[in-house]
């Protein structure tokens, strides 16, 4: 079985979001995460959730990561 791509993660975790997956569409970007914290699309990302989730807090953080 071939290795998940963080940018084929990223891609999922979008489409989960999309589709109201909420908790799986977390999950890849907090997998993305795990192995590479600055990791742009996936923080942004993450944080347009934290956000619609009522959490602007961690929302902040997520935004201020830099690569």
């Amino acid at each position: 079985m071939a290795k998940l791509t963080l940018a084929h993660a990223l891609k999922l975790g979008i489409e989960a979001q999309k589709t109201g997956q909420a908790q799986k569409a977390d999950g890849f970007y907090t997998s993305i995460l795990k192995v590479k914290p600055d990791y742009p699309a996936a923080n942004y990302n993450l944080g347009i959730f934290s956000v619609r989730i009522g959490e602007p807090e961690q929302a902040l953080g997520l935004f201020e990561k830099r690569p």
